[in-house]
């Protein structure tokens, strides 16, 4: 049975882009201004959301993610993080 969450983009569906920037605990924010990075990143054409995370790996972190696309209609999503 197909999992009917997983919805294909449609020809000419308006993009709706998610983006997840992830602090890595210090890994990732002691070198990049990760806030200010999904701020700016969020004024963008078609972003939707822009978040920055403090653990995008974690289970709050994907969870963050996965309700974001049920929630506000995310049907692109770009990630910055150490891993996924």
């Amino acid at each position: 049975m197909p999992d009917e969450t997983k919805k294909p983009i449609q020809d000419g569906e308006e993009p709706r882009i998610g983006v997840y920037v992830c602090s890595c605990g210090g890994n990732i924010s002691d070198t990049v201004h990760c806030e200010q990075v999904a701020k700016a990143l969020g004024k963008l054409p078609n972003v939707t959301m822009a978040r920055n995370h403090m653990f995008m790996c974690s289970d709050p972190g994907q969870k963050l993610i996965a309700d974001d696309i049920q929630e506000k209609g995310i049907n692109r999503v770009v990630v910055g993080a150490c891993s996924i």
